[in-house]
């Protein structure tokens, strides 16, 4: 399977945001989800994450992340969640 891991990019967000619709289904909690994606849009600054385009430029999985900085440690990358639709998953595309 062809597929290319990107930074995601304001024209992906209607995609990414089916996409975190799916993954709180997927974890039985669709009510937790109460960003809209006007509300992304407007924070487009803040929200990070890769996404996984298989061949036909179809969003098949994300990875949101952010940036965080310990006292005690230093720089760190926050891997916040990471999802692959059902159908593309055991290609070990998230590893």
């Amino acid at each position: 399977m062809n597929i290319l891991i990107r930074k995601g990019t304001p024209e992906d967000f209607p995609a990414i945001f089916q996409l975190i619709q799916e993954f709180a289904v997927f974890q039985k909690t669709p009510e937790k989800v109460t960003i809209t994606l006007d509300q992304m849009l407007e924070n487009k600054d803040l929200f990070q994450c890769l996404v996984v385009e298989k061949e036909n430029a179809q969003l098949i999985g994300f990875a949101s992340f952010f940036m965080a900085y310990y006292s005690w440690s230093g720089k760190a990358l926050y891997l916040d969640d990471l999802y692959v639709k059902k159908e593309f998953r055991g290609h070990q595309i998230g590893t």
